[in-house]
């Protein structure tokens, strides 16, 4: 499951169908009563069976070619939403506050059904979606035609790595320091003279694609053995398969010569980074925090969406 979010923005057009005319509202869809008790529903935000929404007695039908459209048999009334123009797009991470006020349920346990119906808090609640013809959605109370499926979430024991973000991760611990998480290197100067180390870092973080800004920190961060802020010392990391493992110079109170970097930890020195030191590490804390990278919160997608097994 990504995490991976795609946020659209758009410009509004209006006067225009979504068939990219600049036609007003048809005079008929004024007149139309809906039998169903989602009236809000097909009053142009969504499509619904033209069955569904009948003329007033005496009034004009609609032309074919304006009117509904054909989909499998099933005749659907067009959009009566504007157009809108994207403007531009903004990739980022889905973080867990997020995930969690998008999701309708919070998934508590592994059972689906009991006595053929499924259980509040399992993997098929009712809140995900309609999947039953004799039951609706409990979220937006259609039918199993009708409801596109919600998503729900699951809240982590314990933190785990992300595959697909496992590098960025090792990157990003390579840069900042084991104990307090501030940017190795990044000692302020003295006296007004300039720090050799600022000037390499300063032109590091001034590369206009942030994708490039670790590597070219990695340069000199990979050098500092201990850190300029808490005088900790700094070890090694290498990736060892879905883990990442740190060797230090000797083993102390804190901890050992050799040792695995829980996702704990990880997230724990990803999340201690500052908003101003993510910016210069490439990323944008409003979109993508480091600390994302690692998963607190799982997206439990609806049960339309998920494979047959």
């Amino acid at each position: 499951m990504s995490v991976i979010i795609l946020t659209v923005h758009t410009s509004s057009t209006l006067g225009q169908s979504n068939r990219g005319s600049r036609e007003k509202t048809p005079s008929w869809a004024a007149t139309r009563l809906c039998e169903s008790p989602y009236e809000p529903l097909c009053a142009g935000a969504r499509w619904r069976p033209a069955t569904a929404c009948l003329p007033v007695q005496g009034a004009a039908p609609p032309a074919a070619s304006e009117s509904a459209a054909t989909m499998s048999g099933v005749s659907f009334r067009y959009s009566e939403a504007g157009v809108r123009k994207v403007r531009r797009v903004q990739f980022g991470i889905l973080g867990p506050e997020e995930l969690k006020a998008s999701s309708v349920c919070n998934i508590v346990t592994d059972r689906t059904f009991e006595n053929g119906k499924p259980i509040p808090g399992g993997l098929m609640d009712p809140a995900l979606g309609a999947i039953d013809r004799l039951l609706n959605c409990a979220s937006c109370g259609m039918d199993s035609s009708e409801c596109p499926g919600h998503f729900g979430h699951l809240e982590l024991t314990k933190p785990m790595y992300h595959v697909s973000f496992l590098n960025t991760t090792l990157k990003v611990l390579r840069c900042v320091c084991f104990s307090c998480s501030a940017i190795l290197g990044d000692q302020p100067a003295e006296d007004g003279k300039a720090n050799p180390d600022g000037v390499r870092l300063a032109a590091a973080t001034r590369k206009k694609n942030p994708a490039q800004r670790p590597r070219a920190m990695l340069d000199f961060a990979k050098t500092k053995k201990t850190c300029w802020s808490c005088s900790a010392p700094q070890p090694n990391f290498k990736r060892d398969g879905l883990t990442i493992a740190a060797e230090f110079k000797e083993s102390t109170d804190d901890h050992e010569r050799k040792m695995e970097v829980q996702p704990e930890r990880a997230h724990s020195i990803l999340k201690g980074i500052t908003d101003s030191d993510a910016l210069r590490l490439g990323f944008n804390p409003i979109y993508a925090r480091p600390e994302w990278m690692v998963l607190t919160v799982l997206p439990i997608p609806p049960p339309h969406v998920r494979p047959a097994v």
